[in-house]
């Protein structure tokens, strides 16, 4: 026999330690999306606006066990992904217009986009891509724009912000 500890063990203790990372991480935005409906409710109050809106109707609640545990099934479902900030608010439409089941299956085929994926995962070729057409439209559509952008700023910090704050938000 071997002195070697099992590393089959030694596996399932990293992933349970990752699952255990992400779950944490889901807790800690859980709030700051729940913030965006009280937010959306005290605005329709203060202003009298009268809607169908079904955030009106939202018990925050039972809203935010419903997120975590649907943010949950995915790092579950998927976790060499896991949870990346963000993906609360994309659950979060699904969640109010379905139930958890189907929102659940809406949001992990929403996920499985290869651009949405990519951008998820951090996919450095992919990202490079978005960085280029973001650039060739601006040299071409608004030049004036894209020299005083590169003037002041990282270009490529400055659109991959764009890119995360129009597709992950």
């Amino acid at each position: 026999m071997s002195n070697m500890p099992n590393s089959n063990a030694n596996i399932n203790l990293l992933q349970k330690f990752s699952v255990q990372k992400f779950f944490y991480q889901i807790l800690i935005d859980l709030d700051r999306t729940m913030y965006i409906i009280t937010k959306n409710k005290e605005y329709f109050a203060k202003y009298n606006i009268q809607t169908d809106n079904v955030l009106s109707s939202v018990n925050l609640s039972d809203m935010k066990k419903k997120l975590n545990t649907l943010l949950q099934m995915y790092v579950l479902f998927k976790p060499e992904l896991g949870y990346v900030q963000g993906m609360s608010y994309i659950a979060l439409v699904f969640l109010l217009y379905s139930n958890l089941e189907k929102a659940f299956v809406h949001f992990a085929n929403f996920m499985e986009r290869k651009d949405i994926y990519n951008l998820y995962s951090f996919n450095k070729e992919e990202i490079k891509i978005y960085i280029y057409t973001i650039k060739q439209i601006l040299t071409k559509r608004n030049i004036e724009v894209y020299k005083e952008i590169v003037k002041h700023y990282n270009i490529d910090n400055i659109f991959i912000q764009w890119i995360y704050t129009i597709f992950l938000t």
